[in-house]
């Protein structure tokens, strides 16, 4: 009997070593039986190795939404395009921007030549693109835009969209354009973004007052040019409005960008709900007349008093 005893402790001792073995073994013989007594077993190793993995994917998991923010981030961040003829500008920023959100390009080289007086064909695509307007495909009555020229596609839309006109039957893309026809294409883009263009013959002349070149402004373009000042989409120069001079590449893209900040702002603006009508107050119902109050019964005479009976003689 030892040695079974001393086999047996062996044994248990041995499974006991051995990681995640459920082991099983017989108390000594006697008085309670051969008895099974479970032995528990360790299971440390394991769960060691189960907490590892979990790390290991928790770490794969944290990665791969790291990485998803970066190409979200990336997605949202507008490209920026470097003209090297601009540093120094004071329009440097907003032709940045303008060229990030691809509304305006570049002139090749990597130059941009801001102080250059942009053509008619050019601001018709600047501000076409400020919208965001869809081509459109339609015949056109100017002779001059050819077919294949590469702004053909645009003064199509731009004619469109009623954002230019020409010159009969020619349009003269390549033709410099002067600050007051410039304001008139901003005016018709505002109106067909839902602006209210009209400006009042009171409000125009409060408007063209504050500049001293107010009488340069042609007679047909005083509404386009009060709107634009009204709107701050124009300025000025030293309370000078330069009506008939030429637009450079720069100012053209700057008013391009004050209208497309209306245009957005107005678009972000939520309207103000319709207050509810108040619901009609009920008529209050017909009072029903007080019924005939019911007229006192007659008050019943009370019979006359007998006349006392004659006593009758003792």
């Amino acid at each position: 009997m030892p040695s079974i005893k001393k086999a047996l402790v062996l044994l248990l001792v041995l499974a006991l070593m051995v990681p995640g073995v459920s082991v099983f073994s017989f108390a000594e013989a006697g008085e309670t039986g051969n008895e099974p007594v479970e032995v528990t077993e360790q299971e440390g190793t394991v769960e060691e190795e189960e907490t590892e993995e979990e790390i290991d994917e928790e770490q794969e998991t944290d990665e791969e939404d790291e990485e998803g923010e970066e190409e979200a981030d990336e997605e949202e961040t507008e490209e920026v395009v470097v003209f090297n003829d601009i540093n120094n500008h004071w329009a440097k920023d907003v032709i940045e921007e303008m060229a990030a959100r691809n509304i305006v390009n570049g002139v090749g080289n990597g130059s941009f030549e801001p102080n250059r007086n942009i053509t008619r064909a050019e601001f018709a695509t600047i501000v076409l693109k400020s919208l965001d307007l869809e081509p459109h495909t339609s015949e056109i009555p100017f002779k001059d835009v050819a077919t294949g020229s590469w702004y053909y596609e645009n003064i199509v839309s731009a004619y469109h969209y009623g954002l230019v006109a020409g010159y009969g039957d020619v349009f003269k893309p390549n033709q410099t354009i002067t600050r007051q026809e410039a304001f008139t294409i901003i005016t018709n883009a505002a109106k067909f973004a839902g602006m209210d263009t009209e400006i009042s013959a009171e409000a125009k002349e409060a408007r063209l007052s504050k500049f001293t070149d107010r009488n340069q402004v042609s007679t047909w373009a005083k509404n386009t040019v009060a709107f634009c000042i009204e709107n701050e989409i124009v300025v000025g120069y030293n309370n000078l409005l330069r009506p008939t001079d030429n637009i450079t590449r720069a100012e053209s893209v700057t008013i391009a960008k004050r209208l497309l900040d209306i245009v957005e702002e107005d678009l972000e603006t939520p309207e103000d709900p319709e207050t509810p009508e108040d619901p009609e107050t009920p008529e209050d119902p017909e009072t029903p007349e007080d019924p005939e109050t019911p007229e006192d019964p007659e008050t019943p005479e009370y019979p006359e008093n007998p006349e006392n009976p004659e006593n009758p003689e003792n």
